[in-house]
C-alpha cells in the first residue's frame, strides 16, 4: 500500500512538472538568447579587458617612478587583477545563466526528508530566480552596461536563495552532524602517539561517503554540487554562445594561474583539527579573514596565538573593516594609499585563489553589508565547498547573513 501511495505522488508530481513546462500559463517564457546578447555580453568582456590595460599601465608608470616599495607594487596589481577576475567571471556567470536551462528534479523526488511538494517548491524558485536574473541582465544590455539593479532586486533574490539554502540544510542536516563527529575522531586520532592507521582509513571513507551524499543533494537543490569550483560546466551547442563561454573560461584560467603563481603558501599539507574561539575548525587549508581597524587590534595578537597552536600555515588576509558590499569596477585603486584591504576581495581570494576549504572571519560586524555582496558571497562559498566560520566581538550576524554561516560565536 505503501509503495502505490509513493507512485500516486510521483505520478502527480511528474504531472506537475508537464503542465509547468508545456501549458501556457505555467511555462517559462523567457526569450532565447539572442546573437544581440551575446554581443553585448562580449562587448562587456572587451570593455573589461581595456580597462585592465589602463589600470596596468597606470601602475607600470608607478612602478618606474620608484615612489613605491616593490611589495606594494605586487599587492596593487594582484588586487587589480583580482578585481578585475571577480567582474570577469560576473560576465561568465551571466552567459550561464542566460544559455543554461533549469532542469526538473526528476529522480529521487524522496531524498533525506525533501518530499514532493518541497520538489515542486524547489524547481519553482530555480525557475524564478533565473527569470529574475534573465531581466537584469537584459536590462543591462540594453541600458549599454552590466546592470547589478538596487538592494531591493537583490534582497528578494537572497530571500529565494536563502529559502533553497534552508532545503538543502535542513536535508543535509543529519548527514553534517555525523561528518563533525567524524571530524573530531580523526582530529583526536592523529594527536594520539601510536595512529590507528586502519581506523583512520575506515573514518574518511566514512565521511567522504557522506559528503558524496550531500553534493548529491545539493546538485538537486543548487544545480551544482557543493565545491563543484568555479569552472560553468554548461556548454551552449550554439556555436557562437561556445565561443564566447571559451574566450571568457580561458581568460579566467589564465588571469587565476598568473594569481597562483603569486602565492607562496599553499596550506596546512594535511588536514588539522583545533579549537579556535570555541568552535572546532578540521582542515587542510585554512583561510583567515582580519578586521584590523582600530577597535579591533588588541585581539589579533593573542587570536593568531590561539591559531598557531593548531594550524601550521594558514592564509592571512588583512582588511580596514568589515564592509561587505559589490566590488566596483573598474576599480577604484588608489595608488597613494595602496588600499587593498577589501573585506570581499579577500574571499575571494581565499576561496578563488588559495582555494581554501574552511574560512574564518574575525571581526566586529558593525559595517554595511548590501544584499548583492551577500549573494555573491553565498554564491563563492557554495561553489568552494568552504565552510564559513565567523567570530565576532561585537554585533550578531544579520538575518540574512546567518543562515550561510557553519559555526558563529561571539
Amino acid at each position: 500500500m505503501r509503495n502505490y501511495q509513493k507512485s500516486i505522488r510521483q505520478l502527480f508530481y511528474l504531472y506537475f512538472l508537464l503542465c509547468f513546462q508545456t501549458f501556457p500559463c505555467f511555462a517559462n517564457k523567457e526569450a532565447p538568447v539572442s546573437a544581440a546578447d551575446v554581443e553585448a555580453l562580449k562587448q562587456q568582456f572587451e570593455n573589461l579587458q581595456k580597462t585592465k590595460e589602463i589600470l596596468s599601465a597606470n601602475i607600470d608608470k608607478e612602478e618606474k617612478g620608484n615612489q613605491f616599495k616593490a611589495e606594494d607594487i605586487t599587492r596593487l596589481r594582484n588586487s587589480m587583477n583580482l578585481t578585475c577576475l571577480y567582474e570577469l567571471m560576473s560576465i561568465e556567470r551571466d552567459l550561464t545563466i542566460l544559455v543554461k536551462p533549469i532542469e526538473p528534479i526528476l529522480e529521487k523526488v524522496d531524498i533525506l526528508g525533501l518530499d514532493l511538494r518541497d520538489n515542486k517548491r524547489i524547481y519553482e524558485l530555480q525557475l524564478e530566480i533565473r527569470q529574475a536574473e534573465c531581466t537584469r541582465i537584459r536590462q543591462g544590455i540594453v541600458a549599454g552596461q552590466a546592470n547589478y539593479e538596487g538592494d531591493r532586486f537583490h534582497e528578494k533574490l537572497l530571500k529565494k536563495e536563502l529559502s533553497l539554502l534552508q532545503f538543502y540544510q535542513r536535508a543535509t542536516k543529519k548527514g553534517q552532524r555525523e561528518i563533525l563527529k567524524i571530524e573530531k575522531e580523526l582530529a583526536k586520532e592523529k594527536k594520539s602517539r601510536i595512529i590507528d592507521r586502519e581506523l583512520v582509513k575506515e573514518l574518511k571513507e566514512q565521511r567522504d561517503e557522506l559528503i558524496t551524499q550531500n553534493k548529491k543533494i545539493a546538485t538537486l537543490v543548487f544545480g551544482y554540487a557543493l565545491g563543484a569550483g568555479f569552472d560553468y560546466e554548461y556548454i551552449s551547442p550554439n556555436q557562437s554562445i561556445a565561443d564566447l563561454q571559451a574566450l571568457l573560461k580561458k581568460e579566467r584560467e589564465r588571469v587565476v594561474q598568473f594569481l597562483r603563481t603569486e602565492q607562496t603558501n599553499r596550506g596546512e599539507g594535511e588536514e588539522r583539527g583545533g579549537s579556535i574561539g570555541g568552535t572546532f575548525i578540521y582542515s587542510e587549508n585554512l583561510g583567515v579573514v582580519l578586521d584590523i581597524s582600530g577597535s579591533m587590534t588588541p585581539f589579533i595578537e593573542s587570536l593568531k596565538y590561539e591559531i598557531a597552536q593548531s594550524f601550521q600555515s594558514p592564509h592571512y588576509r588583512e582588511t580596514f573593516n568589515c564592509v561587505l558590499q559589490n566590488i566596483p569596477c573598474p576599480p577604484r585603486l588608489d595608488l597613494n594609499k595602496l588600499q587593498y584591504g577589501d573585506t570581499m576581495i579577500s574571499f575571494a581570494e581565499l576561496l578563488i585563489i588559495n582555494q581554501v576549504d574552511t574560512l574564518y572571519w574575525f571581526s566586529d560586524l558593525r559595517d554595511g553589508q548590501s544584499p548583492a555582496a551577500l549573494r555573491r558571497l553565498l554564491d563563492m562559498v557554495l561553489r568552494s565547498g568552504a565552510a564559513l566560520n565567523v567570530r565576532s566581538v561585537g554585533d550578531r550576524p544579520s538575518r540574512a547573513f546567518k543562515p550561510m554561516i557553519t559555526n558563529f560565536t561571539k
